[in-house]
């Protein structure tokens, strides 16, 4: 256990070296001392436990005509340019009749220690909605537990 929280912290040191956006240089040590971590962007930015954005409302914007996305904005991360700060951590997209089609994560979950889980892809991934019963719109949609490779517009 020890060899583990070992190598966690050697991971997290070297995200956090590699890619130059994180705040703490090691991970949780074995009294559980340190900064614990939730998720990390592609760039190595990690997103420290509690600090992650509110969760999108549930169902599409009210306001909304047709097909549109929802954002979850992180406020307290750092841009990607190095100018001011905030980034999108999440999307939804749904289709014209409001029912959700897929998430869009810009960050992937970690182990406390910032270490990338291994069941999760990298940033940016997806995971679709799938309706409950196919035949009846009505009865809702669950979103995927398995991530895929994000898929843009295509051009």
């Amino acid at each position: 256990a020890d060899a583990t929280r070992a190598a966690e912290a050697s991971d997290a040191t070297r995200a956090v070296e590699g890619g130059g956006g994180g705040t703490a240089t090691t991970g949780p040590g074995p009294g559980g001392e340190g900064p614990r971590y939730h998720a990390i962007y592609d760039d190595g930015t990690l997103v420290p436990e509690g600090a992650q954005p509110d969760r999108l409302p549930v169902g599409p914007d009210p306001a909304a005509e047709g097909a549109h996305s929802r954002i979850r904005w992180d406020e307290t991360s750092p841009a990607r340019s190095g100018d001011g700060t905030g980034r999108v951590y999440q999307g939804r997209e749904f289709d014209a009749a409001g029912n959700p089609v897929r998430d869009i994560d810009f960050t992937s979950p970690t182990y406390p220690s910032g270490r990338p889980r291994t069941d999760h892809l990298p940033p940016p991934h997806q995971h679709d909605w799938i309706p409950n019963d196919p035949a009846n719109p009505r009865a809702g949609y669950r979103r995927s537990r398995r991530p895929s490779p994000f898929v843009g517009p295509e051009e």
